[in-house]
């Protein structure tokens, strides 16, 4: 695992929702909320419905302040969505989604994704927090493999 990263900003290497999109999904997220709480079971199914892929209303998610993802799992994975998708955060919200998925099939200890409009580590994005019952720890320029690699190390 990559922890706390030092060195040169990650390339941008991937474009950013357009606002009007983020605004258009999170308002979409809003409507699916109970009292400023959603289900990852809801954005999933509003996902399907709308046809949108399930990391862009993540990412929306977390461009909402006044929103929470409902956890249900002791292990989070935190992912800046704000600046960070320029970096990849959005690839990575959706290998997690996936992983998440998967786990879940397959009756494996699984985990929640919650995203975050910023982390504050710009220069090492896109991040992510992993957070358990013993600690946080930080995952920095993340890709699919150390994302894999992280969940296989927390949980098995």
């Amino acid at each position: 695992m990559r922890l706390f990263g030092k060195g040169p900003a990650a390339p941008q290497v991937h474009k950013t929702m357009p606002m009007d999109q983020i605004m258009r999904l999170a308002g979409e997220v809003e409507d699916i909320a109970q009292s400023g709480r959603v289900q990852a079971e809801a954005l999933d199914d509003l996902s399907a419905d709308l046809g949108v892929p399930r990391e862009k209303l993540y990412a929306s998610l977390g461009s909402s302040p006044h929103l929470e993802l409902e956890t249900e799992h002791p292990v989070q994975f935190v992912v800046c969505s704000g600046g960070c998708q320029q970096r990849g955060a959005l690839v990575a919200l959706q290998t997690l989604l996936d992983a998440r998925e998967d786990r879940m099939e397959e009756g494996q200890p699984a985990f929640d994704v919650i995203p975050r409009q910023c982390l504050t580590r710009c220069q090492q994005g896109a991040v992510a927090e992993v957070r358990t019952p013993d600690g946080t720890a930080v995952l920095t320029a993340i890709t699919a493999k150390s994302i894999t690699d992280a969940i296989k190390e927390v949980l098995g």
